[in-house]
């Protein structure tokens, strides 16, 4: 007995037959059209790895961020072809930037990230005490030497002492020790000038300082580099000032007497100085003499 099969039946089968053979065909696969980029962030010392660090790729083609893990890795997925840059931020270091960083389609770009660590300011302090070497508004260098750090640096006498025993204890002042002349930072001996209480006491002919004042009735003296007017470019290295001291009220006096023998060597000092109540005037006497007779004889 034959059989007929339907027309229906007949269609059935062939949908059957054609769904089953889409099934086992595989379908073309998709190009992508992205790439990727992706690397670690690490201590540019250490190389210990960074965590949390905050990683972002820029272009015109567009930008995507994302963080690195535990281990420091990170990736930045479906990134369109284009050149990057590549930034990332980590708390305590520097921030970091890589330009340059080209993405091709279907590939990975590997970019290692090391990150250096930053500064920490813990505090900011000013101090400046009124004695500063170097006091602000002040377009030159003016050192300072007072009567008291000379009695210091020369032995803590109150006998003679000169105007190269002061400048000896300025920095950059060389050649100080007698008969050598105060030069200023190894400059010529002749391109300093000299004053008495702001009053040039240089030598006409020779350039150089006309005494060697000592201390007695001197305050300080002071050393002015740099920062010169026109009127003393010929003495370009900078100023030697002596600085006459003021009377005070209640009166000061002081008197000092020094001797050696082989061959002698006298030293007399005495000071006195005062001022009126008011402070309106005032008046200072000194007087210093030295006796210096101490010759070589016959090899004695």
């Amino acid at each position: 007995m034959r059989h007929f099969l339907t027309c229906p039946r007949i269609f059935a089968m062939i949908l059957t037959i054609a769904f089953g053979a889409g099934i086992i065909m595989p379908m073309p696969a998709l190009a992508e059209t992205t790439g990727t980029i992706s690397g670690t962030v690490s201590d540019a010392v250490t190389g210990a790895p960074i965590a949390n660090a905050s990683v972002a790729a820029a272009s015109p083609s567009g930008s995507r961020t994302t963080t690195s893990d535990t281990h420091g890795f990170y990736t930045l997925q479906a990134l369109l072809p284009d050149t990057y840059t590549v930034s990332v931020n980590a708390t305590g270091y520097e921030p970091l930037s890589v330009p340059g960083v080209t993405v091709q389609q279907d590939l990975t770009t590997a970019e290692n990230l090391h990150m250096a660590t930053a500064l920490k300011t813990i505090a900011s302090v000013t101090s400046r005490a009124a004695g500063n070497l170097v006091q602000p508004n002040v377009t030159s260098d003016v050192y300072n030497v007072s009567g008291a750090q000379l009695n210091a640096i020369a032995g803590g006498n109150d006998l003679h002492k000169t105007l190269y025993q002061y400048v000896a204890a300025i920095p950059g002042v060389t050649g100080s020790g007698f008969p050598a002349q105060p030069r200023i930072h190894g400059g010529s001996a002749a391109d300093i000038a000299y004053e008495f209480d702001g009053i040039p006491i240089n030598e006409r002919i020779t350039g150089l300082f006309t005494t060697n004042l000592s201390n007695v009735g001197i305050g300080n003296v002071e050393v002015f580099t740099g920062g010169l007017d026109a009127k003393q470019a010929a003495s370009g290295l900078g100023i030697i000032n002596t600085v006459v001291k003021t009377g005070t009220y209640p009166a000061v006096s002081r008197f000092s007497y020094g001797t050696t023998t082989q061959y002698s060597n006298q030293f007399y000092t005495a000071e006195i100085g005062g001022a009126t109540p008011n402070h309106k005037y005032s008046w200072y006497f000194s007087l210093d003499k030295t006796n210096s007779l101490n010759q070589w004889v016959g090899g004695a």
